[in-house]
């Protein structure tokens, strides 16, 4: 199957990488993401495009960072992929992190995050000229490793594993009717490419 994979290597991409401090907790994440990214290519189809890492304006002075996008005929899907190990709450407004029986300590949300980070990528849709698609972009989470104490309050996807959301994409297959053509597929990861 193999899917196809386009890496960034815009000016934007270089910019914000020049300027990151690169630290243990950092490099777990990213052979985390690196592992997902393996799994996403190696079982989706030859018609999919896997990317990972992309960085994209987000306002004056400001970027965002998406862990993985991957292209496919049925849409569009952007992940933010968290490794975090313990057991957390997630509530209307917040999330908490279990520290102890029955103690709660607030983290920041990675749904608020990754509704930012949608926000911009569908704006990032519209002005690069592929706004008749932006009803297929899936803002999607991928907690690996979490324990819930309660997450009834997440509105978007999420999945505990990417083989999850993979059956899911393999799902749209088969019931999505609106499809992305091969070329628009081509073009949208190229221009994400040399952004």
């Amino acid at each position: 199957m193999l899917a196809r994979t386009y890496r960034q290597n815009g000016p934007l991409r270089r910019e914000f990488y020049s300027k990151f401090n690169k630290d243990e907790k950092y490099f777990k994440g990213k052979l985390s993401e690196l592992a997902s990214n393996r799994i996403f290519r190696f079982f989706l189809p030859r018609s999919a495009v896997v990317m990972s890492n992309i960085v994209l304006p987000a306002g004056k002075n400001s970027v965002i960072e998406i862990d993985h996008i991957i292209i496919s005929k049925t849409g569009i899907y952007i992940i933010e992929e968290k490794n975090w190990r313990g057991t957390y709450y997630c509530g209307p407004d917040s999330w908490y992190v279990m520290t102890g029986y029955n103690k709660f300590k607030p983290i920041k949300s990675p749904e608020k995050q990754h509704e930012r980070h949608y926000r911009f990528f569908i704006k990032w849709m519209i002005k690069n000229g592929f706004g008749q698609y932006i009803d297929m972009v899936k803002p999607t989470l991928l907690l690996n490793r979490m324990e819930f104490y309660h997450s009834g309050y997440i509105k978007m996807n999420f999945y505990r594993f990417p083989f999850l959301l993979l059956f899911d994409i393999y799902d749209d297959y088969f019931t999505e009717k609106k499809r992305i053509p091969k070329e628009v597929i081509d073009k949208i990861a190229q221009k994400l490419a040399s952004t």
